[in-house]
């Protein structure tokens, strides 16, 4: 392509021409994992598409990322406005072919999944109705997967499961392994909301059989990043270290974007869970500085954690929790630093976010990260507001949720929270008698 441009100079004579063969270049390195180099043809091509005024050069390009890829990570920040308005007005031209339509709502839905729940539902069915009635196995399996993958994953386990079933026999029958090997990551997340690890640690197996057999080194990198959550969950800290640097080391040599994202949030998540805030307090300062909201958060929690309660009130966090990946991290976070603040108001807010995950062990749904039982994070917040009898019951579940999961420290956690908070109602109960 090098060549191509520098024999070429005036690329734009030819626009046709050059974004067909930056099209090709980009499926290329999406099916490899490059999704750093793959992200940069497609602002060429489309810089190249946008300046020549052919939406259907745009369409094409957008179109051209449909294979399984590493998953979006929050630290690429939230997706650019005026690619989206683009991917809008593309998404509602009916001129364009139905293949290639379903294509752009596949992108459309991976843009606003994190940020507008409901537009992404409205686009991802619509993608898969003109997959359904143009028949073609690939396009069916990207529209399947697109809707099975929708957010937050906390709560799409029950409509994602008849998806991946019918993504499961379309592979099989038309040999595509990387969608099988969707199926057993995605049925990994799934399992995880029903605090089933056993399965969890089968279907990342299974995966990672797959990722090694057909050479799938972004998809081996994926499950070695579940596998570094489950033994960080088990209290195998150096084990889970090490392991997400082995991922760390599969993303970098594919040369997926924000290869480092998971190395990077794997060891906050350990940290903090040590009750080592102190040593990652630079680190998370400095990429909050580079990216923005989306680390807002946890920059708020370490320096909650560090009793810097001003800093950390001073941090602008958005209004609402983000329905990404790591929602389940961040509805624990947010809980954690209303506790610390004393937040009243907000703790009221996140006991009715939290209550229907509370059987949940926070961040496994993504099979990437993991902070502690979100029943722990209600019991604080009940415990905050006065609810003592609904602290204890929901301490006592995030012991049993605990246990399942085969983390003792967690468990031993809430034992002693429940002991404290029983401890401090009978010696109110003696004060005021």
């Amino acid at each position: 392509m090098e060549t191509y441009t520098a024999a070429t100079p005036a690329a734009d004579v030819d626009p046709e021409h050059t974004v067909g063969l930056l099209v090709r270049l980009l499926g290329a390195q999406v099916r490899c994992g490059a999704t750093d180099a793959a992200r940069r043809t497609r602002e060429r091509a489309t810089d190249l598409a946008v300046r020549a005024g052919r939406d259907d050069l745009v369409a094409s390009v957008y179109g051209a990322w449909t294979e399984p890829s590493p998953w979006r990570s929050r630290l690429e920040g939230f997706y650019d406005r005026a690619a989206l308005a683009r991917l809008e007005r593309l998404a509602r031209d009916h001129t364009l072919d139905d293949p290639t339509r379903a294509r752009v709502l596949q992108v459309l839905v991976d843009a606003v999944a994190a940020e507008d729940a409901p537009r992404a539902v409205e686009a991802a069915r619509a993608q898969l109705g003109l997959a359904r009635a143009v028949g073609e196995p690939r396009l069916l399996a990207s529209a399947l997967m697109t809707s099975a993958k929708l957010l937050p994953h906390e709560v799409q386990g029950s409509a994602r499961t008849p998806l991946i079933g019918e993504l499961r026999v379309l592979a099989r029958q038309h040999d595509l392994p990387a969608y099988r090997w969707v199926c057993e990551h995605l049925d990994s997340m799934t399992a995880a909301t029903r605090n089933n690890p056993a399965a969890v640690r089968r279907h990342t197996a299974e995966g990672l059989r797959l990722s090694r057999r057909y050479r799938m080194l972004w998809a081996e990198g994926i499950n070695l990043t579940t596998t570094a959550m489950l033994a960080a969950i088990a209290g195998r800290f150096d084990d889970a270290e090490a392991t997400y640097a082995q991922a760390d080391d599969l993303f970098q040599r594919v040369g997926t974007r924000h290869a480092q994202g998971p190395r990077t949030l794997g060891l906050w998540t350990i940290r903090l869970t040590q009750g080592r805030a102190a040593d990652i307090e630079p680190e998370v300062r400095d990429l909050h500085a580079a990216v923005g909201a989306p680390v807002a958060v946890a920059h708020a929690l370490v320096l909650s954690r560090l009793g810097r309660l001003d800093e950390a009130r001073a941090v602008p966090c958005p209004p609402r929790p983000v329905t990404d990946h790591l929602y389940g991290v961040e509805l624990d976070y947010r809980c954690a630093i209303a506790v610390l603040q004393r937040d009243m108001d907000t703790a009221v807010g996140l006991i009715a976010d939290v209550l229907p995950l509370k059987e949940q062990f926070a961040g496994t749904a993504g099979a990437a990260y993991a902070t502690r039982p979100l029943a722990h994070a209600l019991a604080d917040l009940y415990r905050l507001v006065g609810e003592n009898q609904a602290a204890a019951d929901a301490y006592a579940l995030a012991e049993r949720v605990a246990s399942t999961w085969s983390a003792p420290h967690h468990a031993t956690a809430a034992r002693r929270a429940a002991a404290e908070l029983s401890t401090h109602s009978a010696r109110r109960r003696t004060f005021t008698t």
